[in-house]
């Protein structure tokens, strides 16, 4: 048995910035293997919110004005339990640019978060969280009619 989960998330756009919310959950409280319990484990939910400035989605102007600049946060429960029984959570603040190439079909994304996880008692588990992380995108048009 593998736990359920559901999400659900919002955006809207506003001339030159988007606006986006989501929040997910997994039940994990329920998690069995071969029917049976294997630990105590709590449901892990998460929501975040964030925006998007992006100037120009233009390929022909100059580059600066085609990066998109991202600022977001979010909170997690996760579905472990401290060493004295508190749930660890989680907050989290995050930055990141996305830069084009390939005529804007591509993007690289660069993202920096910080944030602590702990537990919710004097005496738990508290770390702090430097992540960076990086990925790439290539799409290409679709449903386009190409002239031969």
């Amino acid at each position: 048995y593998y736990p359920e989960a559901f999400g659900a998330g919002v955006s809207y756009v506003y001339k030159k910035f988007t606006l986006a919310a989501d929040y997910y959950r997994q039940v994990w409280s329920k998690y069995r293997i071969e029917k049976e319990n294997v630990g105590h484990f709590g449901d892990y939910t998460r929501g975040g919110a964030g925006f998007e400035y992006l100037d120009s989605a233009d390929p022909f102007v100059r580059y600066s004005r085609r990066v998109s600049y991202r600022l977001g946060a979010y909170m997690a429960q996760l579905p472990f339990f401290g060493t004295n029984g508190h749930v660890v959570k989680e907050q989290f603040v995050t930055a990141g640019l996305g830069l084009p190439f390939l005529a804007s079909r591509g993007r690289a994304d660069l993202s920096i978060e910080y944030g602590k996880r702990h537990s919710g008692d004097s005496m738990g588990y508290s770390e702090d969280i430097i992540r960076l992380s990086g990925s790439i995108t290539v799409g290409e048009r679709w449903f386009q009619r190409r002239h031969q």
